[in-house]
Formats: structure tokens, sequence, C-alpha cells
């Protein structure tokens, strides 16, 4: 999927911040243009249509809530944690996982490996300085053939 962001030139952020659990009136929202296969664009209507939203727009936005949910508490955290990461991926793309984990082995303590038809599962137990976390984080999500990455903070 890729994002192209069309925000007109003389547009401006909303003064009332980041949060999008507010209602913008259309007037003062941003318009985003967003690149889709047809398989992507099936698999959103079809959620939209099972999970009740009454447009496209409104399940992108909670589907970004929840991103920018997690990022935002990753991103407060001082000190020292431990958060245990769980990365989906295809099998063709596991050896790039694991030179990443090598590359961590200062936080990394733990990883399993679980797989099903070509799919794969990495849990990922990690403790150190939260900046280290938030970049290990931040290469999971961007690491090619990842198609999910979440975090737990414990």
């Amino acid at each position: 999927m890729s994002i192209n962001n069309s925000i007109k030139p003389n547009s401006r952020p909303s003064k009332s911040g980041s949060s999008f659990s507010k209602r913008i009136p259309f007037s003062k929202a941003e318009v985003l243009s967003i690149s889709l296969s047809s398989e992507e664009l099936a698999s959103l209507s079809a959620m939209q249509e099972k999970l009740g939203f009454s447009n496209r727009s409104k399940l992108l936005r909670a589907g970004l809530q929840s991103l920018l949910a997690e990022y935002r508490l990753l991103d407060q955290l001082q000190g020292r944690h431990k958060v245990v990461f769980v990365v989906s991926h295809g099998k063709e793309h596991e050896d790039g996982l694991g030179e990443l984990m090598h590359e961590f082995e200062d936080s990394v303590s733990t990883s399993l490996h679980q797989q099903s038809h070509h799919r794969c599962v990495e849990v990922v137990m990690a403790e150190g300085d939260a900046k280290r976390l938030r970049e290990l984080f931040s290469r999971f999500k961007s690491q090619k053939g990842v198609q999910q990455a979440h975090a737990f903070i414990l």
C-alpha cells in the first residue's frame, strides 16, 4: 500500500492537535489520497461492512488512531523497560529479521518463531533503554516483508 499525502499547499494542521477521537468538521479536514490494490480495497470494504463503519474514511481513521496510540505509548517511555514485540512476516523474509535481532542483541533476550503455511510470527522479548526499544520497533515496522508489528509494554 502506498500513501500519497495530497494536502493543499495553503492548508494547515488542525489547531486542536492530533486527536482523532473528536469529530473534525469536513471544512477543516485535510484530504489524503491513498493508492490501494484491488485486493486491499476489497478487504477494506469487507471490513467496513463487518465492523459497521458508515464509510471507509471512518474505518481508516480508526486504524490510524490505533497505530498512533501504539507509537505514542512507546514514545512516552523513559528509562529501562521490558517489551514484547509480535511480528508477522512471510517465510522468505525471516533471514532479515534474524539479522535485525542480532543487531539488537543488547536488548533482545528471547525470541520464539512459529510458522504455518509460509507465514511466520516472531515473538520477541526485549529489555533495555526506551530509546533503543523504540528504535527496534521502528526497524521491525520498516523491515521488508513484515505485515504487522505490535509492541506490548510490560
